[in-house]
């Protein structure tokens, strides 16, 4: 159903099921949703129509959706964060066919909530609780691509992510602020600071297959990193795409490949723009684009971190120094510990699923539920609508 469409009659007769996340964001879904989202929702569906269910415990979305009665069912609605919103995601992916197109309405009420931000900035809408409602209800749909994660380990699972994947510096700021819920989206800026002050330094290699960025896709005059600063943020990434095209190493034996090595600080792979409701993370990124937006540190220093967390909320970051912009159709990772032997973390959409344990160098090897991968194998990211 394209945007401005309405619900059909027919649609109107299926049931709406909305699932409540209780410990998403500060930990007031409940009340936030009979507040703000139940009112707007029975505008559009009778309130016999719609099914409330709030979560008790990780995973239990996932399940749901992926035994639901998909023919009676309208839609998906989540009342909570990104992890929600992938939880249902995946579920709907496990059972193919029709059910990977099924509609999913979000209602931001996490912590970072960059899906709904990315997709009510391409919109023109804003970002809140009551205006994601009323998109639901109106039946407004926006196409969102997504990759397939999964590490090279035969016993290991395929994860669909909508938003991202990230390690190192990234991972670690958002696994690692998950005891500070109750501060919402804040978590995300402490736990930066603290990171940037008890520095990790890390390495890895990262293989990647860039988008060849034209000319003719950069404003004229403006070809170089240099010349970007003080653009805007879409022009700045355009600008530091075509420099990232050629980071790194060629790959002899991989046509089309190059290869990052050594002090790799942090990888942010984002399908979407926003990797927070208040950080525009990657201004290139389109959720249709069929490719990831890589964002690689290396080599920074806490101070240029620090000057880095200052302009990553309005992008102005693509064109750092300490920073690669890399538009990447697939990209492969070779994950190290950090030289603490602490952090080292993996997640996709916000949610951990493996962490690299161990000295500097070492290839002990160690999976974290929910997920089987070993994060000293290569892990792979492919996009699956190119």
């Amino acid at each position: 159903m394209p945007n401005g469409a309405t619900w059909s009659d027919a649609e109107k007769k299926k049931r709406l099921l909305v699932l409540v996340n209780p410990a998403a964001g500060k930990g007031n879904d409940v009340s936030a949703y009979e507040r703000d989202v139940a009112p707007v929702l029975e505008c559009a569906f009778d309130r016999a129509r719609i099914d409330v269910v709030v979560t008790t415990r990780r995973g239990e979305a996932q399940e749901r959706v992926a035994s639901m009665d998909l023919q009676n069912t309208a839609a998906v609605v989540c009342v909570g964060g990104d992890g929600t919103i992938a939880e249902v995601f995946n579920g709907l992916m496990s059972r193919g066919g029709a059910a990977e197109k099924f509609p999913i309405g979000m209602i931001p009420a996490g912590s970072g909530n960059a899906i709904a931000k990315s997709l009510a900035h391409a919109g023109g809408e804003p970002c809140d609780r009551a205006s994601a409602a009323l998109a639901v209800a109106r039946g407004h749909i926006a196409p969102a691509g997504n990759g397939d994660a999964a590490a090279t380990a035969a016993t290991a699972s395929v994860m669909h992510s909508l938003l991202s994947f990230s390690w190192g510096f990234f991972a670690d700021v958002d696994i690692e602020s998950e005891t500070m819920r109750w501060l919402g989206g804040l978590r995300f800026t402490i736990q930066a600071i603290v990171r940037i002050l008890f520095l990790r330094r890390y390495s890895a290699k990262l293989r990647f297959k860039p988008l060849a960025i034209t000319p003719d896709a950069v404003p004229a005059g403006k070809k170089s990193k240099e010349l970007a600063i003080g653009q805007e943020p879409k022009e700045a990434a355009a600008v530091a795409a075509m420099d990232g095209a050629s980071a790194g190493d060629a790959i002899a034996d991989r046509p089309g490949w190059r290869e990052i090595e050594g002090d790799v600080q942090g990888l942010w792979a984002l399908n979407l723009p926003w990797g927070g409701e208040d950080m525009y993370a990657a201004p290139g990124a389109a959720p249709d684009d069929g490719c990831y937006d890589l964002l690689v540190i290396a080599g920074a220093s806490r101070l240029s971190l620090l000057g880095l967390l200052l302009i990553f909320d309005g992008g102005a970051h693509c064109t750092h120094p300490a920073v690669t912009y890399v538009k990447a159709s697939a990209f492969e990772l070779d994950p190290g510990p950090s030289h603490t032997g602490k952090g080292g973390f993996i997640a996709v959409d916000g949610e951990l699923v493996a962490r690299a344990d161990g000295k500097w160098g070492r290839t002990r090897r160690q999976a974290r539920s929910p997920s089987h991968w070993s994060p000293y194998d290569p892990v792979g990211v492919v996009n699956a609508d190119p």
